[in-house]
């Protein structure tokens, strides 16, 4: 699969933190996403603990235990302008409150409190995929990782582990 602009990356990681996003956001093989934003050379942009950042896809690759890259059913332009979104949020910084909203609406099977109550100046990975890329339908302030994942299983599309 060649990669473009606008594909989703998503990341199981290593570590306690990683098995408690997995555990708390759907128990599926993600706990982590981004979105590629420039080939040649391949980098991709990314909520981490300290904001939104870009970073090189190999680095990624080094640090995750799995990655995957998926290509959402999006038209080319609807890829470029989801890639131009998530870099226009650089510097963003991270939603930690948020990740304990996602514990809560997990606890109470809901998306009620991430849905009311997430902060709109701050992001954390997979709400970054889905302010960028609207059109996929995703819950801004409640998607996980394990949620695009599952859309990516449910729609097919196609999918490769890097």
């Amino acid at each position: 699969m060649n990669i473009e602009p606008g594909y989703i990356v998503l990341c199981q990681g290593k570590g306690l933190l990683s098995d408690l996003i997995r555990k708390c956001t759907g128990d599926g093989p993600c706990s982590h996403a981004g979105m590629i934003t420039s080939v040649n050379p391949d980098m991709i942009t990314e909520a981490l603990g300290h904001g939104v950042v870009t970073s090189k896809l190999s680095n990624v690759i080094a640090r995750e235990q799995h990655v995957w890259v998926t290509q959402p059913p999006l038209r080319q332009e609807q890829l470029e302008a989801g890639a131009a979104a998530m870099l226009a949020m650089v510097g963003t910084p991270y939603a930690w409150g948020d990740l304990v909203l996602q514990l809560g609406d997990t606890v109470l099977d809901t998306n009620w409190l991430t849905e009311h109550w997430a902060e709109a100046s701050k992001v954390y990975c997979s709400m970054a995929d889905a302010i960028s890329e609207p059109w996929l339908g995703l819950l801004s302030k409640s998607a996980t990782p394990n949620d695009i994942w599952g859309l990516a299983q449910v729609q097919r599309w196609p999918m490769e582990q890097i």
